[in-house]
């Protein structure tokens, strides 16, 4: 069995990737980290309606309920500070 994510970017253009429900959430940030524009720069995903930011990447695809598929939203994150969105540096730490 396969997931199916569907990231939907703010031009509408749309990324889709194929993963294993027991992946963790973290490895669809290492795939935008390298399709991203502008990689250095802070982003989050989040699910709409309503718009809940995903924070925890440690979580499985089935456990956060995104099978067989999900379409997440993706956005830079214009917020100032340090804690705020993901960066390379962020989730590369460990």
């Amino acid at each position: 069995m396969q997931t199916v994510i569907r990231v939907r970017f703010p031009d509408n253009h749309t990324v889709e990737a194929t993963f294993h429900p027991l992946e963790k959430i973290e490895s669809l940030i290492v795939l935008l980290e390298k399709v991203v524009a502008k990689p250095e720069l802070p982003f989050y995903i989040y699910t709409a309606p309503p718009k809940k930011q995903i924070k925890d990447l440690s979580q499985d695809f089935y456990s956060a309920g995104f099978i067989p598929g999900a379409i997440v939203y993706f956005s830079y994150d214009t917020r100032k500070g340090k804690d705020q969105g993901f960066s390379r540096a962020a989730t590369h730490e460990v």
